[in-house]
């Protein structure tokens, strides 16, 4: 009996670790602006001076605790993401999927029209990942040379072909509008509650 449930173990674990990375679980809690990471602060201190309503957050996530910020800058939102050893993940500006010029619509729709038989944008992000060697954030968006690649970041809510069950999914495309990685959205509880 033993034996068969190593084996059952041993077959099934693979199966459930691959399910959980296709699973996106995330909880934000603001913070303050000390409580933000001394190393992370100084490369945003240059963007604070312009910036509007800014918060601080950290957030855990299945990867464990990111810190971000969350800001306006010359009139558009962005977020700026540090890992736990404060290193610079990525800076995200939140576009408006019907208005944004400078997407590859065409290749997204297709995409998300070959795997969902029904689907809403509800938000969009244009996705810069930067260069390790950044010290400092003079700009958003940041300038091109610090930049290593673009991605688009959307939440979707869908139906996917073959299944009755309308659920948010997170879809990450490359600059070309190709899919990188599609993980469902675990939304707690609270998310809808309204106190």
């Amino acid at each position: 009996m033993q034996k068969l449930l190593i084996l059952v173990a041993v077959i099934f674990f693979p199966f459930l670790m691959l399910a959980q990375q296709n699973v996106k679980y995330e909880r934000e809690k603001k913070i303050s602006a000390e409580d933000f990471p001394d190393a992370a602060m100084q490369l945003i201190l240059p963007l604070l001076e312009n910036a509007k309503a800014v918060k601080f957050y950290q957030e855990t996530n299945q990867d464990g605790i990111n810190y971000e910020v969350k800001l306006k800058y010359d009139k558009t939102h962005y977020s700026i993401e540090f890992d736990s050893l404060q290193r610079l993940k990525d800076v995200e500006e939140l576009l408006d999927w019907k208005k944004a010029t400078d997407i590859p619509r065409a290749a997204i729709k297709r995409n998300m029209d070959d795997t969902f038989r029904k689907q809403k944008v509800t938000r969009i992000q244009k996705q810069y990942n930067l260069k390790s060697s950044v010290k400092q954030l003079q700009s958003l968006p940041p300038s091109e040379d610090i930049i290593l690649s673009i991605n688009y970041e959307l939440e979707v809510e869908g139906e996917m072909h073959r299944k009755n069950v309308l659920q948010f999914y997170e879809l990450l495309f490359d600059e070309n509008g190709e899919l990188i990685q599609q993980r469902v959205i675990q939304k707690n509880i609270t998310d809808n509650l309204i106190f």
